[in-house]
């Protein structure tokens, strides 16, 4: 029976090996069919959307966001969690071939480039480096993004066009308005005059009516006795011979 306890001295050290020898064979054909991709965040100091001379890496306050061909998020990076953050660098391993869609944000720094990026992974292939240039928030100007200056527009364009309806119906109320004062004043104009009024009720007018007068700077003559108080009076009076 000892037969049966002896067998080749190489089985029992080769058992872990021929273990994990099939999942290392499948992890070396993953790792050929899947990639990598990085994003290089740098401060564009001249806002032309490329990384010049001198302009430093961003090593914080951004986070990126991997989503697949279908619009599904499938990874989410911050810059400072990464090791080359420092660098400015944060990548995604172990990203299957395929097309990809990378998303950045910042609630620090203001984009002068594109914040939504293509990215195609490919076996053999070098992984794909995108370039994120940013600003601080106190520095960006609208005037210095498109994509910045599109919002803007977009929410301006609104407030003009509700300020132009305003304006034309304030026009249009101001020409109402007008056409009623020029009726009003047209329908005063067609009116007869007072003179005329007066003669058709057979009433005289106010002006036609002459009060006497008596001049207090004429003298009187004693000797021609008191003056009429009415026209016809003087004509009764006795005549002096």
């Amino acid at each position: 029976m000892r037969w049966r306890n002896r067998g080749p001295g190489w089985i029992a050290p080769a058992c872990p090996l021929l273990i994990f020898l099939p999942i290392l064979l499948a992890s070396l054909l993953l790792a050929q069919d899947s990639g990598q991709i990085c994003v290089l965040s740098f401060e564009d100091r001249d806002a032309d959307g490329l990384r010049s001379p001198g302009e430093a890496p961003v090593a914080h306050g951004i986070s990126a966001s991997l989503n697949d061909a279908a619009g599904v998020t499938i990874a989410s990076l911050l810059l400072e969690d990464s090791p080359l953050s420092a660098d400015g660098l944060l990548c995604f391993d172990g990203v299957l071939a395929g097309d990809y869609q990378i998303i950045l944000r910042s609630n620090e720094f203001y984009s002068t480039t594109s914040a939504s990026f293509t990215a195609s992974v490919s076996p053999g292939a070098a992984p794909p480096l995108l370039e994120f240039g940013v600003q601080p928030l106190l520095q960006a100007t609208p005037s210095r993004s498109p994509a910045q200056f599109a919002a803007v527009s977009n929410a301006i364009v609104p407030v003009l066009i509700a300020g132009l309806i305003m304006i034309v119906l304030m026009g249009v109320i101001g020409l109402l308005a007008c056409l009623v004062v020029f009726r009003r004043r047209a329908k005063r104009v067609d009116e007869p005059p007072q003179s005329a009024a007066s003669a058709l009720t057979g009433i005289p007018p106010a002006s036609a009516i002459v009060t006497p007068t008596v001049d207090p700077l004429r003298k009187h003559n004693p000797t021609a006795g008191s003056p009429p108080l009415f026209a016809d009076e003087e004509a009764d009076a006795p005549k002096a011979n």
